[in-house]
């Protein structure tokens, strides 16, 4: 199962969730409420229902009476006839009716939601309700059922899953009664899952729809619902497969293209999430969250070109996006553009002034800028938003110290610690506000703090301590000074060897380079150690020169000796081969014998593993962090800007 990565997604499958029914309510009355508001997404209709047991239970048609009131639907003809369905339909099911009069009462409600139904389906276009309209075919769906009509119930149940496809009643009213009326195919379960769904009944949900795939359904959704179980479950690998499906059911649904990339961008596979979402955008290019998706993938991959360009069609298809706007600010903040930040960023804080992370990111551009006063307010309006916020608190911090007011710096670094005590980096930060203030006792205890609660913190994230480096070192320091000894002396016996001048010049070449590297070695060990005892304060500013130099010749070193191992066995062989054809004249085989064993002793894979933390890009990128919070003080990001850095 493949684990969901951190990305800040809006899915256009968020909608497909559990609703706020009661979980055990499995069959539905009809409904009785014409309290609809007009233009009221179907999708987000809400429901009254009466308990009963049984996916496939009767449905039970009494409506509880609850009379509109005259304001609820504008239309008096319109709001007339709804309520006289509703009338009949309730003295329909009071107790003691007999059949003959039910039935006459129920056909009258169906005749009055009718009329209703015509009624609303001749509004204009700005006053028409799918969900109203909707309502009323679920009704007389009920009606229908309620005198055994189920064909008629059925029909009305299907146009009422069309206008509100995400109605848990309507769902589960025509499973209902397709199951009473013997009709148990892929869309009865189809139905029946998507209400159980709908109502956080997974278990139930899970059975029916796959219920559903077994009897061949031909419906997307029925994948798209899967799908979005195993979403819940953070399965993802399921999840993309059940999509995936739905695509070969409608290769033409941009939205389902949509949340495959969203899909494989949280699997980490980012080349596919970029490829679905432009195939989503290919099929409709005005969908501003796919923008905003595809960004934020172009972010994680660190283009942030793409996911400027990206951000900005988002913006340019809804301005009042307050969440891409955000991201668009951030996206020119990482890169270094901090006049079009700051601007997208007070944008963003216009449409959402409670937003903290926001002001936290106006502040870090305004620091960038060295407009420190606007920084430090900023700080301060995100620490007003979200008093726990520690980000805001260390950026605070981090720009008091930048402005000269180490006393309020470290205020900020205690209440940093008081939210969070068993932070490290907290600590750390601390710390390096003390030495800065020339306070390396204070310094030394929050460091020792930071390494009491994460031991690899330095190791894995500052890379600058390494404890067992040291000893490690001492142990190499004789065998690669044997090494360099047998390099010399098979240097000085290659001279007399008698073999074919190309033959000579590779080995004259590839000991020069050992040689070379070898030679760098006695030097690089010093600076690693005085690195280590450096690293201790948090010095960094006195070993940058050495750290990038350390870097490249470490890797210089083991690329030469990676080569040079290459050859070990060839060494030996041939050193073995001449030793045995009794030329004693050729002391070139025993300085190749010699060199192999220095080799060996030497232990490349051990050097490998011992330097395999300090690699070139791994100590440039960590000097550049901590040298960033040595020179701001110790500013931080936000989450957005840690990843990109």
């Amino acid at each position: 199962m493949a684990e969901r990565s951190e990305v800040d997604v809006h899915r256009f499958l968020a909608h497909i969730t559990a609703q706020s029914l009661p979980a055990e309510n499995t069959t539905f009355s009809t409904e009785s409420r014409v309290s609809i508001p007009l233009n009221q997404d179907a999708d987000q209709t809400r429901t009254s229902s009466d308990q009963s047991k049984g996916s496939s239970d009767v449905v039970d048609a009494r409506p509880k009476s609850r009379s509109a009131s005259s304001n609820e639907i504008a239309d008096p003809k319109l709001r007339g006839a709804l309520n006289r369905a509703l009338k009949a339909q309730n003295e329909a099911n009071e107790k003691g009716v007999n059949k003959k009069t039910r039935d006459r009462l129920l056909k009258q409600a169906v005749g009055n939601y009718n009329r209703a139904l015509r009624l609303a389906t001749q509004q204009s276009e700005g006053e028409k309700n799918a969900g109203l309209e909707a309502f009323i075919h679920k009704n007389i769906g009920a009606a229908y059922a309620a005198m055994d009509s189920l064909d008629d119930a059925i029909d009305s149940f299907r146009k009422a899953i069309k206008l509100s496809p995400y109605d848990p009643i309507a769902h589960h009213n025509y499973g209902s009664a397709c199951m009473r009326s013997g009709k148990t195919d892929a869309d009865t379960y189809h139905s029946l899952g998507v209400s159980c769904m709908l109502l956080g009944d997974s278990d139930k949900g899970l059975k029916h729809l796959t219920k559903a795939i077994n009897l061949g359904v031909k419906n997307p959704y029925t994948y798209i619902y899967l799908a979005t179980y195993y979403i819940l479950i953070n399965d993802l690998d399921e999840s993309i497969n059940h999509i995936e499906k739905a695509v070969g059911l409608s290769p033409k649904d941009a939205n389902l293209y949509h949340e495959l990339g969203i899909l494989y961008g949280e699997s980490n596979n980012l080349n596919k999430a970029i490829e679905y979402l432009e195939k989503s955008i290919e099929l409709n290019p005005e969908d501003t969250a796919v923008y905003y998706n595809l960004g934020t993938i172009h972010q994680l991959d660190g283009n942030l070109g793409k996911a400027i360009e990206s951000y900005s069609k988002s913006v340019d298809i809804n301005p009042k996006f307050a969440d891409v706007t955000l991201k668009l600010g951030t996206a020119y903040l990482l890169n270094s553009n901090f006049v079009d930040a700051i601007k997208h960023l007070e944008s963003a804080i216009e449409m959402d002034p409670d937003n903290a992370a926001a002001y936290l990111n106006l502040g870090h551009a305004f620091g960038k800028s060295n407009r420190l006063e606007d920084a430090i307010e900023c700080c301060r309006k995100a620490i007003a938003i979200a008093p726990e916020y520690i980000d805001a608190h260390h950026n605070l911090a981090a720009t008091y110290a930048r402005d000269g007011d180490l006393e309020a710096a470290l205020k900020s670094r205690h209440q940093a610690i008081r939210i969070k005590p068993d932070f490290a980096e907290a600590y750390i930060l601390r710390g390096l506000t003390y030495h800065i203030k020339g306070e390396q006792d204070e310094a030394e205890e929050d460091f020792a703090v930071a390494l009491s609660l994460d031991p690899g913190l330095y190791r894995e994230e500052y890379a600058v301590i390494f404890p067992d480096i040291p000893q490690k070192l001492e142990e190499a320091e004789a065998p690669w000074n044997e090494l360099r000894d047998a390099l010399l002396h098979a240097q000085a016996e290659l001279e007399q060897w008698d073999a074919a001048p190309e033959q000579r010049e590779r080995w004259a070449a590839l000991i020069d380079g050992a040689l070379e590297a070898v030679g760098r070695f006695a030097p690089l060990r010093k600076d690693i150690l005085r690195l280590n005892r450096a690293a201790k304060y948090l010095a960094v500013e006195e070993c940058r020169d050495v750290r990038l130099e350390l870097g490249r010749a470490l890797n210089e070193a083991l690329d030469r000796l990676n080569d040079l191992a290459a050859f070990q066995r060839e060494t030996s062989q041939q050193a073995l081969s001449l030793e045995a054809s009794g030329d004693e004249k050729n002391g070139f085989a025993s300085a190749l014998l010699r060199l192999s064993r220095s080799l060996e002793a030497v232990k490349i894979e051990d050097a490998d593993d011992v330097f395999d933390k300090i690699q070139a890009e791994n100590a440039i990128q960590s000097l550049r962090y901590l040298e960033t919070r040595i020179k701001t003080g110790g500013q931080t990001f936000t989450r957005d800007e840690r990843n990109e850095r």
